[in-house]
């Protein structure tokens, strides 16, 4: 783990659960120099081996699979809980960092809930947020239930991207894969990243 001085460390991004992580990847050849990449998941195989990412929160405590909006409150406790520990080493790592670029799909359980309360831990220590959110497709009900439960609980960032997995089908062109639709939605979203406060 690099140690991190006080000094200005310009913008972090963090990758949150499988969406938020798999978008981070991608920019990774397009990012500025200096802007450093992080990621917060609960499986521990897929950080094994990964050498991506600076630092990674993994999760481990988190063991709630279902991310149905009527157990929202005890699975937020519990991503809580299992987060809370790594904040100390985390606020180390982001000294001097500014904008922190939260990347996360809504609606499962680490994206939603880790997100949300990395937001508001960072906010609280004065930290200028970006979040940059993808909302779930139309026919996944159950996780925009939860998506939209859980919104209001950014609004203490500094600047929000949402992006609209629906939107993106609609507007691809005819015959485009889901794997080449979800690389046009990458691209696109990388130019709204502010990197710079």
């Amino acid at each position: 783990m690099t140690d991190i001085n006080e000094a200005d460390q310009g913008a972090v991004l963090i990758g949150i659960g499988g969406c938020g992580k798999s978008m981070v990847q991608s920019w990774l050849p397009r990012l500025p120099e200096g802007v450093r990449c992080m990621a917060m998941e609960r499986d521990k195989r897929e950080f094994v081996t990964s050498k991506l990412f600076e630092y990674r929160i993994i999760l481990t405590g988190v063991k709630s699979k279902s991310s149905a909006v009527e157990y929202a409150e005890s699975v937020q406790k519990e991503v809580q809980t299992s987060l809370t520990k790594h904040l100390p080493t985390l606020d180390q790592q982001l000294a001097g960092s500014n904008p922190v670029i939260l990347v996360a799909g809504l609606g499962g359980v680490i994206g939603t809930w880790g997100s949300q309360l990395l937001c508001n831990h960072l906010t609280a220590r004065e930290k200028s947020v970006v979040t940059m959110l993808t909302m779930p497709f139309g026919f996944e009900r159950e996780r925009i239930k939860v998506a939209e439960a859980a919104l209001p609980g950014f609004d203490g960032a500094a600047h929000r991207v949402l992006c609209f997995n629906d939107y993106l089908i609609k507007h691809s062109p005819d015959g485009t894969s889901m794997e080449d639709a979800f690389n046009i939605m990458n691209d696109k979203t990388f130019d709204l990243i502010p990197f710079y406060e």
